[in-house]
């Protein structure tokens, strides 16, 4: 009967053995991301073998396919893949203002926040609290911007197979301030403020002193326009 094979991301029987006095060594097959099984093991001095056996679980719980040096993996840096997106832009010819904005970016606020996080260890709770945070010290405006460069550059690493879902996607809408609302002037209010602006402060007309029925249109006759103020003119017309 065929053995059957481990699943991805599983391993084998752990075997342990004492290679030197004091020395235990903890080995097991672990089939890696590529379908391939590596022999992986981990040695601890110590005087019993369970903590050769822990130290291997837990490299087991990070280990991934050998990666070429410029390739993602989900136990490589943020600041790494941010470096891989800006490239990739630069790349692709985007407008020098938008790459300069993203450079700025990502040097500023991004890498000094989340820079030597592992991609494994960023999620939608860590990213929401983080544009939280952004949001509430520099503006929704950086915070968008942050936003925007981290969807980007998850996507990238979604495309080449480093992680599985982009994080950035569940995370809450950017909110905006309320823009300030004006309100129209009372008319009684009118000349006061009329009064103030040209320097009138005892100016004390009214509404209908400047309002333009105040102009009536010239008849037949010659007609002149006289000015009793600096607020009213009107026009007289000779019989």
């Amino acid at each position: 009967m065929v053995r059957p094979r481990l699943p991805i991301g599983t391993y084998g029987a752990i075997s342990v053995a004492e290679v030197q006095p004091g020395v235990w060594r903890a080995r097991t097959r672990f089939r890696f991301d590529d379908g391939k099984l590596r022999l992986v093991e981990r040695r601890v001095r110590a005087k019993s073998p369970e903590r050769a056996v822990g130290a291997l679980k837990a490299a087991l719980l990070v280990a991934t396919t050998p990666v070429a040096r410029n390739e993602l993996s989900a136990t490589g840096r943020l600041g790494d893949l941010l470096d891989q997106y800006l490239a990739a832009k630069r790349a692709a010819g985007k407008a020098p203002r938008t790459i300069a904005a993203h450079e700025h970016t990502v040097r500023s606020i991004l890498k000094p926040a989340l820079g030597d996080l592992r991609l494994s260890e960023i999620g939608p709770r860590r990213l929401q609290a983080f544009v939280d945070t952004v949001t509430r010290e520099n503006g929704p405006g950086a915070a968008k911007s942050c936003r925007s460069v981290l969807s980007g550059a998850f996507g990238l690493a979604v495309r080449r197979e480093a992680l599985k879902s982009n994080p950035v996607a569940t995370l809450e809408r950017i909110a905006q301030p309320r823009p300030q609302t004006s309100s129209a002037l009372p008319l009684d209010d009118v000349p006061h403020f009329l009064g103030r602006s040209v320097g009138m402060p005892n100016y004390s007309g009214s509404t209908s002193q400047i309002s333009s029925s105040s102009c009536s249109t010239p008849g037949a006759g010659s007609g002149r326009h006289s000015h009793s103020d600096g607020l009213r003119s009107t026009w007289s017309t000779d019989a």
